[in-house]
């Protein structure tokens, strides 16, 4: 988990994260998924939609959760493996994530 204090996150260092550590210590033989969770919109668009690109074409379904308004965008819909609308969460706000455990667990199980 990486986090964030300031205005803007390091996503691209998040799905980095994700994709070393799959690819380097995840089982050939299972599915790989990540889910990416925030508020906030990216500190380097660009960076975060390359390290999602080079997650998916590893062969890991990505999710995102995007926690209100401020974090619904192009980019998080970029980030979500295809199809975005499958694989795209919106919530209000973090209480409401307890609310949209059920969607959640639904697109994980169908990734």
């Amino acid at each position: 988990m990486i986090r964030s204090g300031g205005v803007l996150t390091n996503t691209s260092a998040a799905l980095t994260s994700i994709h070393d550590e799959l690819t380097s210590r995840g089982r050939p033989d299972a599915n790989w998924l990540g889910v990416v969770v925030t508020n906030r919109p990216s500190v380097d668009a660009t960076a975060t939609l390359a390290a999602a690109r080079r997650a998916r074409a590893a062969g890991i379904t990505l999710l995102t959760v995007a926690v209100g308004p401020s974090a619904v965008s192009p980019e998080m819909a970029g980030i979500a493996s295809w199809p975005p609308a499958r694989n795209s969460l919106n919530v209000t706000d973090y209480d409401s994530l307890s609310a949209a455990e059920a969607s959640l667990a639904q697109a994980l199980c169908d990734s």
